[in-house]
């Protein structure tokens, strides 16, 4: 998978017994060029494949690129939170402010027929994030404490993940989620796997596990944190596609 640009996605047809893939195009990749004729030449490519094609409207979007493309006939899942001020944090333990931040994604699934949405929800931080990806490592330094940096870089310092301070955090996720998706049933919303920054509580197979929620894998991610907490990929992998949603 080449995080951000193509996600690829399994549906599976409990009747009918056939696996199909799903190719999902990033926004993120549509700043340039004919938006339109570059969608038809992926489309065209994944189809004549066999392979389902689909978009996945990022949370970089902007009016004038969602207005573009909106009367597409494909299907759309957002990765939230688009069209808002702030990321979702789920760490805040005032659920208004997490429904404010997501507000603007359900209008807009609403209006897309989209039923999916995923989102990095887990940083531990109280203050607010701006959602601004075009310049995301500084709105990270800005948010969240230095204190949790490996060795001054924007690498997660893993001996935080051990701490009452994290498990604080981490069971206020937990509850948060379940409580945004007891609010809309009617749409599957992923939490992502998170890349081992500063402030990123979503890492290992294990913290995963734990959110009892639908996940939405980046292996790429899943690699990075195998480096960092010194766990087997390949048995990580296994251990998410078996213990997760």
């Amino acid at each position: 998978m080449v995080h951000s640009l193509i996600h690829l996605s399994f549906q599976l047809s409990f009747y009918t017994g056939i696996v199909i893939m799903k190719i999902e195009l990033s926004t993120m990749c549509f700043h340039h060029g004919d938006v339109l004729a570059k969608i038809n030449r992926c489309r065209n490519l994944i189809e004549s494949h066999g392979f389902e094609f689909g978009i996945q409207l990022h949370n970089s979007v902007t009016h004038d690129l969602y207005n573009k493309i909106k009367g597409i006939d494909a299907g759309f899942t957002i990765h939230a939170p688009v069209f808002s001020d702030y990321f979702i944090n789920l760490a805040d333990n005032d659920f208004h402010t997490i429904l404010a931040s997501f507000h603007n994604t359900a209008h807009v699934m609403q209006s897309l027929h989209s039923n999916v949405a995923l989102f990095h929800g887990f940083f531990m931080t109280k203050k607010p994030i701006k959602n601004d990806p075009a310049n995301y490592n500084k709105v990270l330094s800005d948010a969240i404490d230095k204190k949790y940096r490996l060795k001054d870089t924007r690498v997660m310092d893993p001996r935080f993940l051990e701490t009452e301070e994290f498990r604080t955090y981490q069971n206020t996720v937990k509850k948060n989620m379940k409580q945004l998706r007891e609010m809309y049933p009617a749409y599957t919303l992923c939490l992502e796997n998170d890349f081992p920054g500063i402030g990123n509580g979503n890492q290992t197979p294990a913290h995963l596990i734990h959110l009892d929620c639908p996940i939405w894998l980046d292996t790429g991610h899943l690699w990075a944190s195998a480096i960092l907490h010194n766990f087997d990929f390949y048995a990580g992998l296994d251990e998410v596609c078996k213990q997760c949603q």
